[in-house]
């Protein structure tokens, strides 16, 4: 869940109440889930997240109460009829507002349950019978860099960001597909400079 520029198809997460609901790791996962499968059920949820349908009837009510996810129909099965959720939009931004504490803290504690997330995902991934670790149909890694961009490179990164998220979120169609999961952080770092203003070396 990112701050991007407003489409067609996105919506921004501008309550504080509703970032809040977010910092749980089982509602990004919900939300993720829904917008991944379009509208689905409960049922269909708990078997992509490993988790007992029962676990998650909470954390859909509260989505539900907050706008998060809506109803979307209802399906009749073999047992009985199963009531399907969609997320108001296929990619959700949260309003980022360095100048509010209380958003900062919210929108943080969103960013750390996306990265407990990232860590389940990554371990659940990490076996022989899904896990390709070399060459171009690489799915699992974990990487780490720092470096130098000037206001052009910035742009041009974040082009490439937005283009990645393009990819991973125009599709629905499972035909061919395996879900996936991507998450990344990007953030300035804020460096100790020496006295020198030539020297850019981090201290």
């Amino acid at each position: 869940m990112e701050q991007t520029e407003d489409t067609a198809d996105s919506l921004r997460i501008e309550e504080l109440e509703q970032i809040e609901i977010l910092g749980s790791s089982v509602r990004q996962e919900i939300s993720d889930v829904v917008a991944a499968l379009g509208p689905c059920s409960i049922a269909e949820v708990g078997r992509q997240l490993h988790r007992s349908p029962h676990s998650l009837y909470y954390h859909f009510r509260i989505m539900v109460r907050a706008g998060l996810l809506s109803a979307a129909g209802a399906r009749r099965t073999k047992r009985r009829e199963e009531a399907l959720y969609a997320t108001p939009a296929r990619r959700m931004y949260l309003r980022y507002d360095p100048s509010s504490r209380t958003n900062v803290e919210a929108v943080c504690r969103v960013a750390a349950s996306m990265a407990r997330v990232a860590v389940r995902d990554f371990r659940r991934g990490f076996r022989p019978d899904l896990a390709v670790v070399s060459g171009p149909r690489r799915n699992l890694w974990a990487a780490r860099t720092t470096g130098w961009l000037s206001e052009d490179e910035l742009q041009d990164l974040n082009e490439h960001l937005e283009r990645i998220l393009e990819l991973l979120s125009h599709n629905r169609s499972r035909n061919g597909r395996r879900l996936y999961a991507l998450t990344w952080t990007l953030a300035p770092l804020a460096i100790a400079r020496s006295g020198t203003e030539g020297d850019r070396s981090a201290s």
